[in-house]
């Protein structure tokens, strides 16, 4: 036992684990400031290993249908006076609440249409929350210079929410929704958020309030929707429900999403559910993640390390042709990436805790690399300046000036195998290993 905590424990685990961690670090900074590398890093910056978890998931059991959450949908509408009229049925099916996710700009040259929807909003109830949009957004400040409103916003006392979906800057799939932004003047809520507090008849408790920005939780569900001129006839999925209002087939309303393109207003039905079922997605933050990236080089470190002492402390024909195959490592290391993915999706679906993956991956593959680098440093170390540096005696790779090199033409398992016998003399006094004509480490 004592002598595995020492090799478990062993400081050339710790620098090869480090080096690691740096290595990423370095290429992600040169990504991201180099410009014809800036392909790269949106890529790296927009994976998620949240796509593939909600892949399985929606490739499993049905979804189940929403009890909750409504949809109307008003593609085919065109004209003021039939929207008006779609709303004044909705609202007299008396919904629980109802989310208008359409903006109507200025007025049309159809004014009996405009007072159309002017009255049929003013007699909706105090749980309508009607859509502008933010803009002109001033990253220094973190705020929005503008935003547009409806027309008839002045005349309705009704209230807002914002619709901006965010897309992490790219053209990616949404992910994220945000609880609030603040504009010159004051804070403003999203649509979801303001949905939320007219549902519970309450405002934003402070667990969900924070943080601003969360993970939209697309566990399989499936929103019913009814369309304008069924209002009446499925009146069941309408009372006491929330409704969102809008558009399902439009083209400029599509957004891509971990689970295949999506209309805007289908997206804000999933934003709302996170909120209702207190089923956010915890994200780890990015400190946490270097720690955890630094742990599991570690472990892929040592794993690695210690499957190359076994493969070469055996002489039998298996043992022999793995200590020799390239592949023994990347079996190894692959099937160590496949158990990561396999917690991290555990971790997910079980616990909504979600791990940024790639900062993890990463670094546990470049274990091999940052060992390659490392003792060759020792080596080198070994051939000039041997007698120098007295810690380089008790290295995992050290190599007496003297010794001549071995034959196995794997570099990762030379290195490995060439250091054993001087690891354990060093490690303890009395354990050695066993010799032989056929063993790559005699």
């Amino acid at each position: 036992m004592k002598h595995f905590l020492r090799i478990l424990l062993h400081r050339d685990h710790l620098i090869i684990s480090v080096l690691a961690v740096i290595i990423v670090c370095l290429f992600y900074f040169v990504s991201m400031n180099i410009s014809f590398l800036s392909p790269v890093a949106r890529a790296i910056k927009d994976f998620s290993m949240s796509d593939l978890y909600y892949h399985i998931l929606w490739t499993g059991d049905e979804p189940e249908q929403s009890e909750v959450i409504t949809l109307v949908d008003i593609t085919d509408l065109h004209k003021r006076g039939q929207i008006a009229q779609a709303i004044e049925q909705v609202n007299e099916q008396k919904p629980k609440a109802l989310g208008l996710d359409i903006i109507f700009e200025g007025l049309k040259d159809d004014s009996v249409g405009n007072d159309s929807l002017v009255n049929a909003l003013a007699n909706c109830s105090s749980e309508t929350v009607t859509a502008f949009k933010l803009l002109d957004y001033n990253a220094p400040s973190k705020t929005f210079a503008s935003a547009l409103h409806s027309f008839f916003i002045d005349d309705v006392p009704l209230i807002e929410g914002y619709t901006n979906v965010l897309s992490n800057g790219t053209n990616g799939s949404v992910r994220q929704f945000s609880i609030s932004r603040r504009t010159k003047d004051m804070e403003v809520y999203s649509l979801p958020a303001m949905l939320y507090m007219s549902a519970i008849n309450d405002t934003l408790p402070s667990s969900v309030k924070e943080p601003e920005d969360r993970m939209i939780n697309y566990v399989p569900t499936h929103f019913p929707v009814v369309r304008y001129d069924s209002i009446i006839q499925k009146a069941d999925l309408i009372r006491d429900h929330i409704v969102l209002f809008g558009t399902i087939n439009e083209e400029q309303d599509m957004h891509y999403t971990p689970i295949g393109k999506m209309p805007g207003l289908e997206v804000q039905a999933f934003s709302l559910q996170t909120l209702l079922s207190q089923r956010d997605i915890h994200v780890v933050s990015e400190p946490w993640l270097m720690v955890l990236a630094f742990i599991f080089c570690y472990l892929t470190q040592f794993i690695q390390y210690s499957a190359v002492r076994l493969a070469a402390q055996r002489t039998d024909t298996i043992s022999i042709f793995l200590s020799g195959s390239f592949l023994f490592l990347r079996f190894i290391t692959f099937s160590w990436l496949g158990l990561l993915a396999w917690l991290g999706f555990i971790l997910y679906v079980k616990c909504n805790i979600y791990l940024a993956m790639t900062w993890i991956f990463a670094p546990v593959v470049l274990v091999a690399e940052a060992r390659g680098l490392y003792s060759a440093f020792v080596k080198t170390l070994c051939l000039k300046y041997h007698d120098h540096f007295k810690w380089i005696k008790k290295s995992l790779y050290y190599v007496a000036p003297e010794a001549k090199p071995t034959t196995i033409d794997n570099e990762e398992l030379r290195v490995e195998s060439a250091s054993a016998n001087v690891v354990d003399a060093d490690i303890t006094d009395s354990e050695t290993l066993p010799s032989s004509p056929n063993n790559p480490i005699a």
